[in-house]
């Protein structure tokens, strides 16, 4: 169940960042990728392996840092962090 709502948010991520929407849409987005950043981190029922070759085609750097993490490859998680994302917290 938590792959399955994992992947419906990442899809209609995906589907509202590749489209060009009113400012309404992008706060929607904005908002479940937050949601979604939240149950990465907090939830252990979903399957590393599957996530991360999924976010691998995706702009979703955060995201894979956060899996990685899961994963225990903190090294890659870090690197996506400081080169990727910009984010040096």
């Amino acid at each position: 169940f938590h792959l399955l709502a994992l992947l419906l948010q990442l899809f209609t991520l995906h589907t509202l960042t590749r489209t060009p929407s009113p400012s309404r849409h992008a706060l929607f987005a904005a908002n479940l990728r937050l949601r979604l950043q939240r149950v990465l981190k907090a939830s252990k029922r979903y399957d590393v392996d599957k996530l991360l070759r999924l976010l691998q085609t995706t702009d979703f750097h955060a995201e894979r840092a956060i899996v990685y993490g899961r994963a225990g490859k903190h090294e890659e998680a870090l690197h996506i962090l400081v080169y990727e994302v910009n984010d040096h917290k």
